[in-house]
């Protein structure tokens, strides 16, 4: 058989890779599923290195937009800020805090939804939750990023509205006290962006799956240890 004609029967494998890649990377994209409120990694992570806190700085008030059928875009800090420590006087049980996020740490004073953190809870004295919500709104039902007793320390990840000030709330749902910090690494934009890019819809907060209650799960099977 001619050399050419076995050259053009030879499978291209250097296509073959570049499809596969191709493929991998589409399929690695980052789903905000719960969109409002905490989405906790439950996973006991080291704290991050960040910033030094901004906590002298004067927040400054902001009109975000309103979050419509478009999205936000999402928009990366360049460094981690951690913009809110509850520091050395702790959360009560069943006590609510509220931050301010735009205007501090690169995030814009107006025009954001929502942001992308890693919540931090250190020392709960008592087994609980921790839920984050768009302040001055009603404390979604749903658990947040959940913890036990006497931990060193809790972290997960979250993408939390915020409402029109730029504030979101958190609430210690434990008998204990504890300590919180908000360690931002990003911001969402209204829906009013014009700059391609993948968008963000904001959702009030619900639970879609529920292993015990078998919400969201086909069959009756519990999930399988590790």
């Amino acid at each position: 058989m001619p050399k050419s004609l076995v050259a053009a029967l030879r499978p291209n494998r250097t296509s073959a890779r570049e499809i596969s890649a191709r493929r991998l990377i589409r399929y690695l994209v980052v789903l905000a599923v719960l969109a409002t409120g905490l989405h906790a990694t439950s996973t006991i992570q080291p704290p991050v290195a960040v910033a030094a806190p901004s906590s002298t700085a004067a927040p400054t008030a902001a009109a975000a937009a309103a979050p419509g059928a478009g999205g936000g875009l999402y928009v990366p800090l360049a460094t981690t800020q951690r913009l809110y420590d509850s520091g050395t006087t702790l959360v009560q049980a069943q006590e609510t805090k509220t931050a301010t996020f735009t205007g501090l740490g690169g995030i814009p004073a107006t025009g954001v939804t929502a942001i992308a953190a890693t919540v931090q809870v250190l020392s709960p004295t008592a087994s609980g939750s921790l839920p984050a919500w768009p302040a001055g709104e009603t404390r979604p039902a749903v658990s947040g990023l959940l913890f036990a007793a006497n931990m060193k320390y809790m972290s997960g990840s979250a993408v939390i509205r915020l409402n029109a000030s730029g504030q979101a709330s958190f609430s210690n749902k434990s008998a204990g006290t504890l300590r919180i910090r908000v360690d931002v690494t990003g911001y969402f934009t209204g829906d009013t962006a014009t700059t391609a890019g993948s968008r963000f819809v904001p959702l009030k907060q619900s639970r879609i799956v529920d292993t015990r209650a078998k919400i969201g799960v086909g069959g009756t099977a519990p999930v399988a240890a590790n």
